[in-house]
């Protein structure tokens, strides 16, 4: 029995410090950031589809220096396994 009273009166204790850690909710001093307009297509950029592209050589225009060997002439074929 106690310790469902002690329970109920710890419950109550943490509401009332929450209460008071906050502002009231209707003070004209409470900072506030402004609003402003960003349009809705705001960095929209239309895109075409295209066709497809050799993708190891699209890896190598993207990466740093160095981080891939060069192409290679003939590709490396792998046999496959049945």
């Amino acid at each position: 029995m106690c310790a469902v009273f002690c329970l109920a009166l710890g419950g109550c204790g943490a509401d009332a410090l929450r209460e008071a850690a906050m502002p009231p909710a209707a003070d004209p001093s409470a900072r506030v950031a402004k609003a402003r307009y960003a349009p809705v297509m705001a960095g929209y950029q239309h895109y075409q589809p295209v066709a497809p592209a050799n993708w190891q050589e699209l890896n190598r225009s993207v990466a740093p220096k160095g981080a891939f060997p060069p192409a290679q002439t003939s590709p490396v074929r792998r046999e496959r396994r049945p």
